[in-house]
């Protein structure tokens, strides 16, 4: 859900800002961009290089976003506890449109997590017997792997609404050896 609120403070701390030439978030150039762009360009990949290959690729070139952008929030704040970062990132993402995101479970100690999200764009825009929050995921991983755990991480979306499940669930965790680093069942 979007909270106005979020988008005011934001705009009176100015660290939302507006300029005729963009948009930036953090001192963070940032676009508008329609969720049919970002899903037909999935929807492509998929077509073109098949789902599990697709897959991999949005979820590695989304994660460095999700890091870089959080880093260089997290940098200016000083968050105190790790889980301040967490739910700042989920608030975040929660209120810039991309689903309702909430914290099942946080073991630090063990570098587990479990996520849900309702309404994901995607799983309006794109039906399927899989999977669908690939983007989501990765930006999950790039924060968990560079600002969380500090370490690689499987992030795994295991629910998904797209697939008629009642909420889209991802779960973090250590990577295996004998694992993917990565992936969506």
């Amino acid at each position: 859900m979007i909270n106005a609120g979020t988008f005011m403070q934001l705009l009176a701390t100015k660290q939302l800002t507006f300029s005729k030439s963009g948009l930036s978030l953090f001192n963070m150039p940032i676009v508008f961009c329609p969720a049919p762009f970002l899903s037909e360009f999935q929807q492509y990949l998929e077509k073109k290089y098949g789902y599990e290959k697709a897959r991999d690729l949005l979820i590695e070139g989304f994660k460095g976003g999700g890091a870089s952008f959080t880093k260089n929030y997290a940098k200016s704040n000083k968050f105190k506890h790790k889980r301040d970062i967490i739910q700042w990132s989920l608030d975040l993402m929660s209120n810039a449109g991309w689903g309702e995101f909430k914290i099942l479970e946080l073991d630090e100690e063990q570098r587990l997590a479990k996520f849900s999200i309702a309404n994901s764009p995607f799983t309006k825009l794109i039906k399927s017997n899989k999977p669908v929050d690939h983007i989501i995921v990765g930006l999950i991983k790039g924060v968990a792997e560079n600002l969380i755990f500090e370490q690689p991480m499987e992030v795994i979306e295991t629910k998904c609404q797209a697939k008629g499940d009642a909420l889209c669930e991802i779960i973090v965790r250590p990577t295996t050896n004998h694992k993917k680093k990565s992936r969506n069942k």
